[in-house]
Order: C-alpha cells, then structure tokens, then sequence
C-alpha cells in the first residue's frame, strides 16, 4: 500500500479529532501528488453508498452546514436530494475538506446558479493575486488557499479562505460579500482588510483598513458578531475561544499584500514561527511551550532578513536562536 493511500485509509477508517482534520485539509489540499490524491479520494467515493439511514445522512448534512456557516431559518432537510448530493454531505461530514465543503455550498446551497469554483494556491515565500468577477481584489499570502467562483449569481458574494489574505472588495449593497474562513465569517460592506487564518496557527486575524466589516465567529461554544471600523484589530484565540478587540496606528499595514511588510502585534512566538517558515521557506522548531506562548509587538517594513527579524526579536524578548543544518531552534536566553 502506497503511503499516500494508507494515511487516506487510516485517516477514514476512525473518527478523527478536529485537529487532526485540519491538518489532513492541509496536507491534502497542498500541490503535491495532487493527482495521486484526487485518484484515491475518487475511489472511496465511488466505494461509498448513499444508500444509508435517513437519519444519518441528515445528521451528517447538518454537521456540514454548520461547519460552513451555512445555516437557515428552517430546520435542513434531505429529503428528496438525489444520491449524489447525499454523497457530498456524508464525504464531506468525514473528511472535512474546504473544496468539499464548497461543493455542497453549491450543490445544495445554490443549485440552480451552479457557477464554476475556481482555486488559487500561493506556495511559501511567495504570493498570489486574483480579480473576482465583481472587479473586487484579492491577494493571498504565502501557503494560503483562496476558493472562488467564476461569477456571482443571486443576493450573495462568497470566497472561502484558508491562510492569510488582503482584500479590497467591491461595494453593492444589492449583493452581500461574505469571506468565509475556518472559525471566522466576515461580512463585508465595500471595504479593505486583513485576515489571517491558517490551519496551525493558534489565533485567527482580523484587520480593517477602510470601510465597514461584521465578523462573526463560527465553530466556538460561545460564537459572538463584532462590527468593525476602520483601525480596528480582532483576534480570535482558537484554543480558548476569546475575542480580543484592539486599535491599530495608521500606517501599520501597508495595502496589498506583497510590500515585503510582516506585522505582528501582541502575537504568539509560535504564531510567528509559522509565519516566518512560510515567508522564508524555511522550519523553526521551538525549544520550549512557555516560550513559544509569550507575545511580541514588531513591525518589519524594510524587507528585513530572517536573520535580522530574529536578532530584533532577541532584543525585545527572551528569545535567543541558533541554526543546526536545515533548522532553526528558538529557545530561552
């Protein structure tokens, strides 16, 4: 058994806790052996039988609609959905992909627009831009994942993100914009901002820059709606489910997303690891949980080096790093 197919088998033969769905999202939504992936997914849905209870498949399509936000007055049903459908919302219930998770959103959210999704990647250390069919703008940061549609039919614009993005979306108040995120939703009335959202880091990010956004958080046992103006800063802690609210100087983020700017503001050590391995390419392993707890305010504007940025931040923490081979280790000084 190939190895790509036995971590499908495995990760499908139990129930996997969330944290180990994210990280299979991410490894099997990352461009290697793209088409050895697709082939054995492909084979375990044409294995799988939509033929099961009703009451299951119900169970499973509401877990997916919820997952995604998309949520409705009326109690969902199933009822009368062809098998095929019913395949998306049992699949998707299991693997937790965001492509499938966009499939039943069109599928059975928007059946008769059936626009065509469209999916751009950035890999580390670099970035990628789209214009949507709106004229709005959108640039992802490196390892990030942005699924769009071709066009936008009916009263809603919507995006799904899966790292970090700039956006500057057009305005109309005919057609609502939503960027939809893993425990975030952010409704968007004409507007630029910032969102940091990847799979592995401990905080979801939200600055605004111009205009008017809701964010409304999803998938936490205390979900709340915060109205943002311009300035404002929000992050949501995943692990406690806090919302923090804080204000931003002008000038702290530049527009776009390829200025060479790294902004971190009361930030984790290891939310910043993160970053830099993706901006750099490079891994950074950290030597301790407490320092990788601590928090840290610095701006980077003058496309610093790695080895810059991580002599700042010694000056300004506890921190000190030495390389070993391909590695980088932080550990206390």
């Amino acid at each position: 058994m190939s190895k790509i197919r036995k971590i499908i088998s495995i990760y499908l033969s139990y129930r996997q806790p969330r944290s180990v769905r994210k990280e299979f999202a991410e490894w099997f939504a990352a461009p290697f052996d793209r088409e050895t992936k697709q082939r054995l997914m492909r084979e375990y849905w044409d294995a799988l039988s939509p033929d099961m209870s009703q009451d299951r498949v119900q169970k499973a399509y509401i877990r997916v609609r919820e997952r995604i936000g998309f949520r409705s007055v009326a109690q969902p049903s199933l009822q009368g959905v062809r098998p095929i459908f019913r395949k998306v919302a049992v699949v998707a219930a299991m693997i937790a992909i965001p492509v499938l998770a966009v499939a039943l959103y069109a599928l059975v959210g928007h059946m008769h627009f059936a626009p065509k999704w469209q999916e751009i990647y950035a890999p580390y250390g670099q970035t990628r831009s789209v214009v949507l069919a709106d004229g709005s703008q959108i640039v992802i940061n490196s390892g990030s994942r942005l699924i769009y549609p071709d066009r936008f039919a009916g009263k809603e614009r919507r995006v799904f993100l899966c790292g970090e993005a700039y956006a500057d979306i057009a305005k109309n108040p005919k057609r609502s914009f939503v960027l939809s995120a893993d425990d975030v939703d952010i409704l968007v009335h004409g507007t630029s901002f910032r969102v940091s959202s990847y799979v592995n880091d401990s905080e979801v990010e939200i600055a605004l820059l111009s205009g008017t956004i809701d964010m409304q958080t999803k998938n936490l046992q205390q979900n709340c709606k915060i109205q943002m103006t311009p300035g404002d800063m929000v992050k949501v802690d995943k692990r406690s489910g806090r919302v923090t609210s804080m204000r931003f100087p002008g000038g702290t983020f530049a527009n776009g997303m390829d200025d060479g700017h790294l902004t971190f503001i009361n930030s984790r050590l290891s939310d910043i690891a993160r970053q830099l391995e993706r901006t750099f390419d490079v891994k950074i392993v950290i030597d301790s949980q407490q320092l990788a707890d601590e928090r840290y305010y610095s701006v980077f504007i003058n496309h610093e080096t790695l080895d810059e940025i991580l002599s700042i931040l010694e000056q300004n923490g506890d921190m000190r790093h030495r390389r070993e081979g391909e590695i980088i280790h932080l550990y206390k000084k």
